[in-house]
């Protein structure tokens, strides 16, 4: 199980929030801000993150999770911690997720994941989405395309 940043001692393991545990392989590798142009209801803001990370995944065709923070208002935005196990290339994912293609709401920022800096507690001083720990599978393998992956599998109860 991989964590998001370094832990000190198992007090901290129980300590934590479920959220903050990605899934066994999975491995952060960046950190998404996205704003919106005009003002958005929670509803809005939920749906539109939800239609970004699976277009992510099937743009990079690679299993993805993240853990999302929103907030909706006059200051509508998200911060996503994202985790995949098949991508090596952060230049490629960070060209594909800045994409307007993905992402016309407004502007993306997209940043390599640096545990140094906690963004996953930043995350937590926001809304939190229920599904944060759902994988969003790109259709990169025979089973994948035939609706039997394996990693989302794993997840279902």
């Amino acid at each position: 199980m991989v964590l998001f940043g370094a832990l000190e001692d198992l007090e901290t393991i129980y300590n934590m929030r479920p959220s903050f545990i990605m899934p066994d392989g999975f491995v952060p590798i960046a950190f998404i801000t996205g704003t919106f142009n005009t003002n958005r209801s929670k509803d809005d803001v939920e749906i539109a993150v939800r239609k970004y990370e699976l277009n992510l995944a099937r743009a990079n065709r690679s299993h993805i999770v993240y853990h999302a923070g929103i907030e909706w208002g006059h200051n509508s935005h998200f911060h996503l911690a994202v985790g995949t196990i098949d991508i090596s290339s952060f230049d490629l994912f960070a060209i594909k997720a800045a994409s307007k293609r993905l992402w016309g709401w407004g502007k993306i920022e997209v940043d390599p994941w640096d545990a140094d800096k906690a963004g996953h507690l930043y995350i937590e001083k926001h809304h939190l989405l229920a599904q944060g720990r759902e994988v969003f599978c790109g259709g990169n393998s025979r089973s994948c395309r035939k609706n039997r992956c394996q990693h989302q599998i794993g997840m279902r109860f």
